[in-house]
């Protein structure tokens, strides 16, 4: 994965939302996530959170917000009747493309009243970036509408996400400098913006300017 990804995951179990003015919590130790990889599995990556909020009054839906780095704690204890180690063999224990995320969540009393597991799950995937701009030719002063496709950048799919111009390297036969060097390019906005919550689609106008000067 690219930078630090946020995993939102949601329960629903009404027999949690007790209160019913207030938003109630649910034990974060019914929750287990797990990255897996062929044989392969993590300890709980969830083991050190606090217990987890109902999204608002009566929902009965309760969300945990996971950050995951791109390396991740392998916990190789095996106490005895304990099969919540780490089975990961080779270190640094980095997150790869294909690795799956699971995520188990315990029901201690399902609609026929009884114990119930049940899981969801994930997969990491990296994909090649894509920039456009929305002519073929510019004149000077004029404005031109960069896209950059990266679904890699998606690192949260409840935020709408920014990033640095210096991504971008402007070439000319004049200069060749990351975009983010000059304030001639007189951006709006002032970074790559994503066009709304997870589409992994990032957008800036730039004016072509007619003179490059450091900033």
């Amino acid at each position: 994965i690219s930078g630090e990804t946020v995993l939102h995951i949601r329960v629903n179990d009404p027999d949690y939302d007790e209160s019913g003015s207030g938003s109630d919590t649910l034990p974060y130790e019914k929750v287990t996530v797990k990255l897996v990889r062929g044989s392969q599995k993590s300890s709980n990556l969830a083991v050190n959170t606090v217990d987890i909020k109902e999204t608002s009054p009566t929902s009965g839906i309760f969300e945990l917000d996971l950050a995951l780095g791109h390396e991740f704690y392998c916990d190789k204890t095996n106490p005895k009747n304990n099969t919540d180690y780490c089975t990961f063999t080779v270190a640094p224990y980095k997150i790869q493309q294909g690795d799956i995320v699971t995520v188990e969540y315990t029901d201690d009393t399902d609609a026929s009243g009884n114990l119930n597991t049940v899981t969801d799950s994930a997969t990491f995937d990296l994909r090649n970036a894509v920039l456009q701009t929305d002519k073929s030719a510019y004149i000077i002063g004029g404005d031109m509408i960069l896209t950059l496709i990266e679904p890699d950048f998606d690192l949260d799919s409840d935020e709408t996400e920014s990033y640095p111009l210096n991504l971008i390297e402007w070439d000319s036969d004049d200069s060749t400098l990351a975009m983010g060097e000059s304030l001639n390019f007189d951006p709006e906005p002032s970074a790559l913006r994503e066009t709304g919550d997870s589409t992994g689609i990032f957008q800036v106008v730039i004016e072509v300017p007619s003179v490059l000067t450091g900033s």
